[in-house]
């Protein structure tokens, strides 16, 4: 799956999280210096329809151009 950001700053925090990810060592070789890791990611993302009403923080609606924090979805397009 591609992730596409809408800033460079954006993208920086989206690796951040994913660097943070807890890992679980599944296997180890003290021999070789082999280690296998299990990593757990969950992301919860939030299903949008057309003409649906979306609550904005404050802090983001500043961000996105200091708009209103309560929007309509005018379109939904995949990229």
């Amino acid at each position: 799956a591609t992730l596409r950001c809408v800033s460079r700053a954006s993208s920086k925090r989206w690796c951040r999280f994913v660097s943070s990810v807890p890992k679980k060592l599944v296997s180890a070789d003290n021999h070789s210096n082999i280690f296998n890791f299990k990593y757990a990611h969950l992301c919860v993302i939030a299903p949008l329809c057309k003409d649906d009403l979306v609550a904005l923080p404050s802090s983001l609606a500043k961000t996105l151009g200091n708009i209103h924090p309560l929007v309509v979805i005018e379109r939904i397009s995949n990229l």
